[in-house]
Formats: C-alpha cells, sequence, structure tokens
C-alpha cells in the first residue's frame, strides 16, 4: 500500500495518495466533503462495513478500493484518483462529468434516478447508455 507522504518544498507530482481508509478520509475531509458519518473523534473501528468499488476504465484498467461508507461514489472515486471522474460541479449534479456506467448486476441496488439526473444524462461526454448514472448521484 502507498502512502502519501509530504515534505514542504516537495512538488505534488512527487506525492502519492494513501488510500487506506483513513488516508481517504483525510482526503474528503480536506475537501470539505467528509462523509456525515464520519466525524473528529469517531475511530474507523466503529463503521461496520466499508463497500469495496471496482472501477473499469475505458483502456481496460482497473481500479478497486474500499469506499467510506456514506460518501458518494464520486466522492470515493476522486478521493482514491480515479482518472475520468472530472466531478467539476463537486458533486452537485450540475455538470455530469462523473458519468459511470453501472454494472448491470448492481443496478438494482441504486436508487432509481432523479429527473435532473435523467436530464444532465443526456448531455453526457460519453455516449449514454442503458445502465449511466451520475456516481454524485450513488452511494
Amino acid at each position: 500500500m502507498r502512502s502519501w507522504h509530504y515534505s514542504p518544498g516537495e512538488s505534488s507530482a512527487s506525492r502519492s495518495p494513501d488510500l487506506t481508509p483513513n488516508g481517504l478520509d483525510n482526503m474528503l475531509h480536506a475537501l470539505g466533503k467528509l462523509p456525515l458519518n464520519l466525524t473528529p473523534g469517531l475511530n474507523r473501528s466503529d463503521i461496520q462495513t466499508m463497500p469495496d468499488i471496482t472501477f473499469i476504465l475505458a483502456d481496460g484498467s482497473v481500479h478497486g478500493f474500499e469506499a467510506p461508507e456514506g460518501v458518494s461514489v464520486m466522492q470515493a472515486a476522486t478521493g482514491a484518483g480515479v482518472p475520468g471522474v472530472i466531478a467539476e460541479c463537486g458533486g452537485s449534479a450540475m455538470c455530469a462529468t462523473c458519468h459511470v456506467y453501472v454494472d448491470p448486476q448492481w443496478t438494482d441496488r441504486v436508487p432509481a434516478p432523479l429527473a435532473n439526473e435523467l436530464e444532465l444524462l443526456e448531455c453526457t461526454a460519453a455516449e449514454r447508455g442503458p445502465t449511466s448514472r451520475l456516481s454524485c448521484r450513488s452511494s
């Protein structure tokens, strides 16, 4: 597992993200997106489960990790540095740059899209598919 180490004067290009659960919490906290169920002083051991998420990119590369429960798929992806999940609007469902295809075996576990999500899915850079979703709307 890689750790994120920072020394003053070190360029950000030489840092690698800490993909451990506490590292993701730190990144989300720094972004102001600490999950609702994680507050300062709450230990990671107090949380029962952490869902596994796997992203398969267009080039076939795979990015899998455990995501903090209660965060959106978009927050988990950007916190873990998954390429391609741009999230320009920061998760407010206004840009569709977090468009993903949900595996058909998982579509029944994701809540039905609301009208504004369906509208935004009409404007995605990648072709909309039957399982297209905005990752900011799924947790």
